[in-house]
């Protein structure tokens, strides 16, 4: 009888074994579930890493980013004063306004005037976009007008441009006298509002375009002090994509005088810009370090048809030097014979579609990139060379002037890349 009830009791506790064994495993599959629900929810909450990018119609920059902006990340362009990096930024923000995507414009430098006949707004053709309410312009002077922008149109808008970033001012300055002003305030509020907005700018989709100043730093024991993006360390940390432009010095803007402007009517319509170099030191979004010509036209723009010029006389199976200063280029077996820059600018704007279709996937498969989107919604205003009878060829030059050394400027550009 014991015997048969102890193996009742034994039967009994297995039967309970197995059963909590059973409510375990259901248990788990249940969390297992939930954990996967909850994870969905989570990803479809916080996950924002890849929207993509939105081109931005220049060459030189969409090659340098890797196909554009990238959505929701922070972007810097910095350099030295005179190089052309609010018209740039002004040119980006138009060619992305014309698409159909939304963009402020906050200058707290207060360099861009609305009003004349020569203002930005007018001689790069803004005031459409802005009438439109695609391009908004704003002129906001502290931090806290900064976080009041933000909070009204995050997510709202595709690119928030800055210009610039050294130009922002610290509230606390308003109160004090310059004596009493303690060194590195700028850094302090850039790293609290980066800390701050850093996540809402991923969460939003919404693009930061800082223009930032390059400064001598000071204070440096031993050797030269180096060239320093303004903002102290938190902009260099924070930032998705860091472009720094250089001039190229072999080649220098001619300015005529006034003479020469009144005598020959052509030079009235001269164009003068800066003939630069543009590279990412800091690049999530695809390589970095790679240098791009970038001819940036004052009051105009950045010009995609040197672009082509300078990417050109990079590759010798299409573009070969000849005598007297010819060139001959060969495109899809017929070859075509021209004098000097100005012909390889002439041809280049006449058969632009061509020329495209042929050197772009040769620069792709150079750098071993693919630019996510297509080049075949560039606008052309911004070819600004033959539009208005003007011979850039007579706005750039080096010191002998010959067409010969005219070549090295594209060479050197895109040697650099295959390096």
């Amino acid at each position: 009888m014991a015997d048969g009830a102890l193996f009742s009791r034994k039967k009994e506790k297995g039967g309970f074994s197995v059963a909590k064994k059973g409510l375990i495993d259901r248990k788990e599959a249940n969390d297992a579930k939930d954990l996967s629900l909850k994870l969905r929810e989570l990803r479809e909450q916080f996950d924002h890493t890849d929207a993509g990018c939105l081109p931005t119609g220049l060459y030189s920059f969409d090659f340098v980013l890797g196909g554009g902006l990238p959505r929701g990340r922070v972007v810097e362009l910095a350099s030295d004063s005179g190089l052309g990096k609010s018209t740039s930024a002004l040119h980006i923000a138009k060619n992305i306004a014309s698409r159909g995507e939304k963009v402020v414009y906050l200058d707290f430098e207060a360099g861009v005037t609305q009003d004349g006949k020569n203002s930005l707004i007018q001689s790069m053709g803004l005031q459409p976009l802005i009438d439109s309410e695609m391009l908004t312009f704003l002129n906001p002077i502290t931090y806290t007008d900064l976080e009041t922008v933000l909070v009204d149109v995050l997510g709202q808008v595709s690119v928030i441009f800055v210009d610039s970033v050294s130009a922002i001012l610290a509230s606390k300055l308003r109160d004090v006298d310059l004596e009493s002003v303690s060194p590195g305030i700028q850094a302090q509020r850039l790293s609290a509002f980066f800390t701050k907005y850093k996540g809402e700018f991923l969460m939003s989709q919404t693009t930061m375009f800082f223009v930032n100043q390059l400064r001598v730093k000071i204070n440096m024991r031993g050797g030269p002090s180096p060239m320093v993006a303004m903002g102290g360390n938190a902009l260099k940390f924070f930032s998705d994509v860091r472009l720094r432009i250089e001039p190229n010095y072999k080649e220098r803007v001619i300015v005529r005088d006034l003479k020469n402007w009144t005598e020959n009517p052509k030079f009235s319509q001269t164009l003068v810009g800066a003939r630069n170099y543009i590279y990412a030191i800091k690049n999530r979004n695809t390589k970095s370090g790679i240098y791009f010509p970038l001819t940036v036209i004052f009051g105009k723009g950045v010009s995609n048809l040197y672009f082509l010029v300078d990417a050109m006389m990079s590759f010798p199976d299409i573009l070969k030097k000849k005598g007297g200063g010819y060139f001959e280029i060969t495109l899809n077996g017929e070859t075509t014979s021209v004098r000097g820059r100005q012909g390889l600018q002439e041809f280049c704007a006449e058969n632009k579609e061509e020329v495209e279709r042929f050197l772009i996937p040769k620069i792709e498969d150079l750098l071993d990139m693919e630019i996510r989107t297509s080049f075949d919604q560039v606008s052309v205003s911004e070819d600004i060379a033959l539009a208005e009878g003007v011979e850039l060829g007579d706005s750039f030059s080096d010191d002998s002037a010959s067409d010969d050394d005219g070549q090295e400027t594209g060479v050197s550009a895109f040697s650099q890349a295959r390096s």
